[in-house]
């Protein structure tokens, strides 16, 4: 049984190299397993590319292959193959990378899993991934510490919820587990892939997120923060 959508990443704070976006397109090729309906992916810079396709088609699209080449030399890659359960993929607002219109500089969040909340009366053709972005749309989201206070403020609204959420911006990428949805990661020196399962990662050791965490990722100082919710 498909377990919805799918996430994978690299973060490489000595930036990426030909060899880790090749190993990135091919995860994201094995990530189609788990949503075919649309793929997209997003850096450190905000550059992203999204298209409503299966990622083994994406792959091969001019737009992928600028998205790839604008990525050398970044810190991270994110990318998401969707299973829709809310918001069609023909609209490509839907589609992941989601950002806030006219805010794409600001924040990008990739998402699996599903819930629900009096926020998604707001817009009732928007995916669930959206609600992620408007309650913090208002947030300063700049340094490390102000995107971890926002994803546990996603946390605080998802952890009755199975998901995972990973937001980027231009200083720092966050993590968010509430339980039920897979996130797992593989450590090489300062090197950290990721991935929904083993199997898409495609190395071994494969640690998995535990539940009621946030890990958050910062630029400056390549600082890894992790937070055990569990409790609260």
């Amino acid at each position: 049984m498909n377990d919805m959508c799918g996430i994978v990443g690299i973060i490489d704070p000595g930036g990426l190299d030909e060899q880790e976006l090749q190993d990135f397109s091919e995860m994201l090729v094995r990530c189609e397993e788990r949503g075919h309906a649309a793929t997209g992916a997003f850096n450190d810079a905000m550059d992203h590319a999204k298209r409503a396709l299966p990622a083994s088609d994406f792959v091969n699209t001019q737009e992928f292959k600028d998205f790839i080449r604008k990525s050398a030399g970044k810190t991270w890659i994110v990318g998401h193959c969707r299973l829709p359960s809310r918001g069609s993929p023909e609209d490509e607002e839907n589609n992941h990378p989601v950002f806030i219109e006219g805010q794409e500089q600001k924040a990008m969040v990739v998402h699996n899993g599903t819930f629900y909340c009096p926020a998604h009366d707001k817009d009732t053709s928007k995916s669930d991934t959206f609600i992620a972005l408007w309650i913090t749309e208002n947030d300063d989201l700049e340094g490390g510490e102000n995107l971890m206070a926002a994803i546990e403020k996603i946390h605080g609204l998802t952890r009755d919820s199975p998901s995972v959420f990973v937001m980027g911006t231009k200083d720092a990428l966050g993590f968010c587990k509430s339980y039920g949805k897979p996130l797992v990661f593989n450590t090489e020196g300062n090197r950290v892939a990721f991935a929904s399962t083993e199997k898409i990662l495609g190395k071994e050791p494969a640690r998995e997120m535990e539940n009621s965490q946030v890990h958050c990722f910062t630029k400056q100082g390549a600082t890894w923060e992790v937070r055990d919710l569990s409790e609260e």
